[in-house]
């Protein structure tokens, strides 16, 4: 059984909520609505799902990669690179034998659609012709849903569907209105919201960890002893909050946020990496770096001043080099003298001991075009042994000027993608030698998150943090290649 998750549909008064992110990422509950659809084809059995974006899918795809997170098969196919959703169809549809249950990506999680998939996902020979929820999904053969791609014509998922009707695929147990089983605007997408938090959706996935009645709470969170948190609340991992002020209730505060001495943030949504400034007031709203929603009257705006509200690519972080890693590294490469320099001098004659890469570091040269691209440098770094030890080589680098002591994690010099080495918010960090992600016991999944941590620890760093990276890298093993 193959899985094809369409455009939202009948979501045009969802419209404002597409200057903060394509609707395939639009968060409910921390994480995209579509991210739970694909949670529970998983669960139902279905394992090759396929999404047609019409709406940004590179970043579409940045999020979702090829869906080994989820334990599926998941490919992207834009609906506009392809001429349209009739086209794209069929092309999604070749070659496909079986059943086919399409879902639009607006569709509500519920446990009437998690039986409905379930008794699709039984069906052997592929051939059933029948309506779920609502009528908004359906399960056909792939033969058939083919016929229809070929032999009619439509443009948009509402055409679609009412194509499919009219056909019979639909049984008569469908009688409830499409609608109903669809987060259409504003008013439902706000009130499923708090139907999650408040425990009337357990279909729902809430990621973060319970930290109380009503409270999640993500990991390496820091929440300052003036907040009052009033349930339900959910908020993200990787978030620094600071200050007084009331966080709830119905307030879901995505992963690598900063919330800064804000008086009240209830009814509302605010997405990853953004930043609160002082005595801001979000209530009933959706705010993504410096854009925001009123999510009961769709207007949409763009805060005038950082101040108010901005994104992690406005916040303006320390220096990382210079005498700050300058002094520090010359301490450690002098500490670690005694050891290093017998093991340097040994793998001159053992072959492997030493390992070599080409990097981009953080010196850079300008051009006649005003570019300044990063020069490349050679990281060295034992094969073995604690984290701390196993660097010691690459101190040279950091007493060069090449790397800063703790950064963001070096990209290859050869590779010509910049997505891996480059900030998930736009910033441009500095390279280091050691990173958060490495000491802090849990490996990210992707490198997505990878990078959004050392983002957000670029953003908040301190001396005293920088040093407690130092300090647990003296007791870490290398956990990455």
């Amino acid at each position: 059984m193959k899985a094809l998750i369409f455009p939202f549909q009948r979501g045009e008064s969802l419209a404002p909520l597409r200057s903060l992110c394509p609707d395939f990422l639009l968060p409910m509950a921390g994480k995209p609505i579509v991210e739970h659809l694909v949670e529970q084809l998983v669960t139902a059995g279905i394992r090759d799902v396929t999404l047609l974006c019409d709406d940004r899918s590179e970043e579409v795809a940045h999020h979702f990669g090829n869906g080994e997170r989820w334990g599926c098969r998941l490919a992207i196919s834009s609906v506009r690179d392809q001429g349209g959703l009739q086209r794209m169809l069929r092309a999604a549809l070749h070659g496909i034998r079986g059943g086919v249950v399409c879902l639009p990506g607006n569709l509500a999680v519920s446990a009437e659609l998690s039986r409905f998939l379930a008794e699709s996902a039984a069906v052997e020979d592929g051939a059933a012709l029948c309506g779920g929820p609502g009528g908004a999904v359906f399960a056909a053969a792939a033969a058939t849903l083919r016929g229809v791609a070929q032999d009619d014509n439509f443009e948009t998922v509402e055409e679609l569907m009412t194509i499919v009707r009219l056909k019979g695929l639909f049984s008569a147990a469908a009688a409830t209105p499409p609608e109903a089983g669809l987060i259409t605007d504003l008013n439902r997408f706000l009130q499923a919201q708090r139907d999650i938090l408040a425990g009337r959706l357990p279909e729902y996935r809430i990621s973060a960890a319970p930290a109380g009645a009503g409270l999640w709470i993500g990991d390496h969170t820091e929440i300052a002893s003036g907040i009052r948190l009033v349930a339900p609340v959910l908020i993200g991992s990787h978030c620094r909050i600071t200050g007084s002020g009331q966080i709830g209730p119905n307030a879901v505060i995505s992963s690598y946020c900063l919330v800064n001495n804000t008086d009240l943030i209830c009814d509302s949504l605010v997405m990853s990496g953004t930043v609160t400034g002082p005595h801001t007031e979000l209530n009933g709203m959706a705010a993504r770096g410096k854009f925001l929603v009123n999510l009961n009257s769709g207007a949409a705006v763009a805060a005038p001043d950082a101040f108010i509200l901005g994104d992690m690519a406005a916040v303006t972080a320390e220096a990382t080099g210079g005498a700050g890693s300058l002094l520090p590294a010359a301490a450690l490469l002098l500490v670690l003298l005694p050891l290093g320099l017998p093991l340097l001098a040994l793998s001159m004659v053992v072959p492997g001991m030493c390992q070599s890469e080409r990097r981009l570091g953080n010196r850079r040269l300008k051009k006649l075009t005003g570019e300044e691209p990063r020069l490349p440098f050679t990281l060295r770094q034992f094969s073995f042994g604690p984290l701390l030890l196993r660097r010691w080589p690459g101190l040279f680098a950091v007493l060069a000027g090449d790397l800063a002591l703790v950064g963001a994690w070096a990209s290859r010099a050869e590779e010509v993608d910049s997505s891996d080495g480059e900030s998930l918010f736009g910033l441009d960090t500095a390279r280091g030698l050691f990173h958060i992600w490495e000491v802090e016991g849990d490996l990210p999944e992707s490198a997505e998150e990878r990078l959004a941590r050392e983002n957000f620890h670029q953003v908040t760093r301190t001396f005293s943090g920088d040093l407690a990276v130092l300090l647990k890298a003296a007791a870490a093993f290398p956990r990455t290649g």
